[in-house]
């Protein structure tokens, strides 16, 4: 196959919508939806083009970009590199200079639009936040719930909920009560495997809410992996090896946590990553990844710098 393509792509947003173009008839993929961007020019720096190519196409000036998600993907045809930054701050009216349709979209309204395949872990990194919070342990029912609810009145939009508890409820329980949160409907609930005893209920014990998923962990990938019943909703898994993070993917899961990062009490400083390693892991993955294990929200920034979607916390979100 021939050398990689690298191509420079942005997330456009503006209040609380994303900017999307359709490709016209005539080109490869036409008729697909994709996120605005175009080929790095040899010694050309990923932040030079995509300025360059967001005014060629778009009439736009971009002030501030950046680092979303890279996504190397391999066509029959071809293999590129998608980098993908996150614009926030622009000059001008984007309008499709170049004759193509253009739309802003709520960032739920994404998955109902149909892109290229590459393009799928972009919708899905557009779509999550940057901090996911994992639920601790509580003495009751009660301040578990107060607990998730003081993190949704902080903004915290994506939940990993796990045991322990700390107490005794039932699956049914625990959805309903989580469900009459306020702004719980906003929120991303990704429920821990563990919490359902019986796995094929799960589907149906979910199907209430399109914002709730499942949360495998890490002893559900070191085997070999049991397909999930059909219709259990958005998948994520937690990661301490690549060879983890590949069982991941081929239960198809949409975004992970990887850890440990840096320096915790359950892991000697032999079996830390650190930066540089996430980076290396994460740079192949071609899915959201969000660091864990000794991180605090101060880091969210280097989580990005290093390819990550951000972080995991379950202290100090």
């Amino acid at each position: 196959m021939s050398r990689r393509v690298h191509v420079a792509a942005a997330v456009i947003r503006r209040g609380g919508q994303i900017f999307v173009a359709r490709r016209p008839a005539h080109l490869h993929m036409g008729g697909l939806w994709e996120f605005p961007g175009g080929k790095v020019e040899p010694g050309e720096s990923v932040q030079d083009a995509l300025a360059r190519e967001l005014t060629e196409e778009l009439g736009i000036q971009v002030h501030t970009s950046s680092p979303l998600i890279q996504v190397p993907y391999d066509y029959p045809d071809k293999s590129v590199l998608l980098d993908v930054w996150e614009v926030n701050d622009f000059g001008g009216e984007p309008a499709g200079l170049e004759g193509q349709e253009t739309r802003w979209v709520t960032p739920s309204a994404l998955g109902s639009l149909e892109f290229p395949a590459a393009n799928k872990p972009i919708v899905d990194a557009a779509c999550l936040p940057p901090v996911c919070a994992i639920s601790r342990p509580a003495e009751s029912l009660q301040a578990w719930l107060a607990d998730l609810q003081a993190g949704v009145m902080r903004g915290v939009r994506l939940f990993v909920l796990r045991p322990p508890l700390g107490f005794s409820a039932e699956p049914e329980q625990l959805l309903k009560a989580v469900g009459s949160l306020t702004h719980a409907r906003e929120v991303q609930w990704q429920w821990h495997r563990d919490l359902f005893a019986n796995a094929g209920a799960m589907p149906a014990l979910l199907a209430g809410a399109s914002n709730y998923g499942v949360h495998l962990p890490s002893t559900a990938l070191s085997g070999p992996c049991e397909a999930l019943p059909e219709g259990v909703g958005l998948i994520s898994a937690s990661c301490h090896s690549l060879a983890e993070m590949q069982a991941a993917k081929a239960v198809h899961a949409r975004f992970l946590l990887l850890s440990p990062v840096a320096e915790t009490k359950q892991y000697a400083s032999h079996q830390l990553l650190g930066w540089s390693a996430f980076a290396d892991w994460v740079a192949g993955c071609q899915l959201p990844v969000y660091g864990l294990g000794g991180l605090s929200l101060g880091d969210v920034a280097q989580a990005r710098a290093h390819g990550g979607q951000g972080i995991a916390l379950q202290r100090g979100w």
